[in-house]
C-alpha cells in the first residue's frame, strides 16, 4: 500500500536444489508454489491446508500436474 503497487508475487528456487531435478519433477514445484497465491492474487499466500477450499498437497499438485501434461 506503501508504494502504491498492486501485489505482486515472486518464485524462488534454490538452483543447488532444483536444477538437477527432472523436468517434469520441476513442473510439480511450480505447480506446488503457484497453488499457494490466491484467485484474487491479493497478496497473501495460501497455507497447505485451512479453512480455505485449496489443499496443496502431493495428491492435488499431481492431479494439476496431469491436466497440464494433456495440454
Amino acid at each position: 500500500m506503501a508504494l502504491k503497487l498492486e501485489p505482486h508475487y515472486c518464485i524462488e528456487v534454490i538452483s543447488d536444489k532444483f536444477d538437477h531435478l527432472k523436468e517434469d519433477d520441476k513442473m510439480r514445484i511450480l505447480i506446488h508454489e503457484l497453488m499457494h497465491i490466491p484467485s484474487n492474487f491479493s497478496g497473501a499466500l495460501l497455507p497447505h491446508s485451512g479453512r480455505g477450499k485449496v489443499v496443496i498437497n502431493s495428491h492435488s499438485v499431481e492431479k494439476i500436474f496431469k491436466i497440464y501434461k494433456k495440454s
